[in-house]
């Protein structure tokens, strides 16, 4: 177990949330490195051979994450990304029938 998870832990029930504890997977195929230590800066997927730098692997993981929990974000058809831009977020404007996104210059029908 690592070293200070037994902290976040304790923190997420005392502030009834939830804690979501990611691992070392490669965005590319899925594959899970097991043994990722912080001395792992670079590793390649034994999967796909896909090279990943581990800190922006693991940035683009939790964002991933992320999108995928949000239940009421639209997704984008011609990209199949959800964006969080919805209606009553700090970047959308309202219309009749589209939201835009003002951060990314995104329309969502």
């Amino acid at each position: 177990m690592r070293f200070g998870y037994e902290y976040f832990e304790a923190f997420c029930e005392r502030h009834h949330t939830e804690l979501i504890v990611m691992n070392g997977e490669s965005l590319t195929c899925g594959w899970v490195k097991e043994d990722l230590t912080l001395a792992d800066r670079v590793w390649t997927c034994e999967q796909c051979g896909a090279i990943h730098e581990r800190d922006m692997n693991a940035a683009l993981n939790i964002r991933a994450e992320a999108l995928r929990l949000v239940t009421d974000v639209p997704v984008v058809a011609s990209s199949g990304q959800k964006f969080a831009c919805g209606a009553g977020s700090s970047g959308s404007l309202c219309g009749e029938s589209a939201t835009f996104c003002d951060e990314a210059g995104t329309k969502v029908s």
